[in-house]
């Protein structure tokens, strides 16, 4: 495969679609920043483990918080 045919996504997806996905897509490497325990065995690749009761918050999902200023 010549680097045209090559797609990448980015997208985040439950172990339940990571599941479906696997199944539409057998051939496909899927690779990931963040894997939790239930979707690891669907994942060819991946940086980090992260716990399964963690919740992963990402900046382009949260609000931009300053602290607040110090006053004198």
């Amino acid at each position: 495969m010549g680097t045209a045919d090559r797609r990448q996504h980015v997208i985040s997806l439950t172990w339940e679609q990571l599941h479906h996905l696997r199944a539409m897509l057998p051939k496909a490497h899927i690779a990931a920043v963040y894997a939790k325990e239930r979707g690891m065995a669907h994942i060819d690749s991946f940086v980090v483990t992260a716990p399964q009761n963690a919740w992963l918050l990402f900046h382009w999902n949260s609000q931009l918080r300053l602290p607040p200023k110090k006053t004198a």
